[in-house]
């Protein structure tokens, strides 16, 4: 287990271990796994319960999501290094996440380049010396973990951290350099969460900021989309795309491809240290403005 992935290990469990309505849930239920995925999260479709805090909630979620996402994306990353850290981060960059949870696709990033660092051999030098991260997502409390996780994981790499939980969008603001506006790469990034119920009602509203985007600023845009399930949503969200004049043209993809990732330790069985396998399916493509 990396030292990011422990961290983020101890900070989750700790969390859990201190919470009542975990500790009742663990005593009642000799799958607690199975139980919190299933039952509590209906497979990462629900958000609220009437057992637990919204806090509980997002860390349940937490608890069994981040290591498994992060796992795709590291993999995702290994598959297309020299696409993501010779081309896409060589520059000022910005990256907006949409339905960021706690910054998992940020994590995944850092957690992969240090574990390249690591190696005998250097494939990736350092993560993007200017660096802002905007993680949209519609919990507050996974917003104010994607703050916390990242501080604890980050040791300083980032000057400023911001929560625009009260306003209108909500949003998580993470960057190394936040008077940089000479933004060459932008990338919109939709890890896993186009699968949701209801998404469809807001793909209009994702297209518009990103036109919008496109229009404001003269650079590089790029759109990484994540999901093990099924293209439907994000396929609807391409044709929008060009119907608003915008031409995607993929670049790299992955159909069904296999990854494996760690579990953070079972609240069941603490010493648990393994890996558990999943489908991926990506794709990175590159935004261009249309006739």
């Amino acid at each position: 287990m990396s030292c990011i992935i422990e961290v983020l290990n101890k900070e989750v469990i700790s969390f859990l271990n201190e919470s009542n309505s975990v500790i009742s849930a663990k005593e009642n239920n000799s799958n607690l796994d199975k139980y919190v995925r299933e039952d509590i999260l209906e497979n990462g479709k629900r958000f609220e319960h009437a057992d637990f805090t919204k806090k509980e909630m997002a860390y349940l979620y937490i608890y069994t999501y981040l290591l498994m996402h992060m796992g795709s994306y590291e993999r995702m990353l290994k598959e297309q290094e020299h696409l993501f850290f010779d081309r896409i981060f060589n520059d000022n960059v910005l990256f907006v996440d949409f339905g960021c949870g706690c910054a998992t696709s940020l994590l995944a990033i850092y957690s992969y380049v240090e574990e390249m660092k690591s190696l005998p051999w250097d494939t990736v030098a350092s993560l993007p010396s200017n660096l802002t991260y905007i993680g949209k997502d519609i919990n507050d409390e996974l917003l104010e973990s994607a703050i916390k996780l990242t501080k604890k994981t980050f040791n300083n790499y980032f000057r400023s951290y911001e929560n625009h939980a009260d306003s209108d969008e909500k949003c998580v603001i993470i960057t190394t350099d936040i008077d940089n506006i000479g933004y060459k790469n932008i990338i919109f990034n939709f890890a896993y969460m186009l699968s949701q119920n209801g998404i469809e009602d807001y793909l209009e509203s994702f297209v518009k900021k990103i036109v919008d985007s496109v229009k404001q600023y003269n650079c590089n845009y790029y759109l990484v989309y994540q999901n093990f399930y099924c293209a439907k949503n994000y396929n609807k969200m391409i044709a929008i795309l060009e119907r608003n004049k915008l031409i995607v043209t993929e670049l790299k993809s992955e159909k069904n491809g296999l990854y494996s990732y760690s579990v953070i330790r079972n609240l069941d069985i603490l010493d648990k240290d393994s890996l558990r396998s999943k489908y991926l399916n990506y794709s990175i493509a590159r935004i261009v403005k249309g006739g």
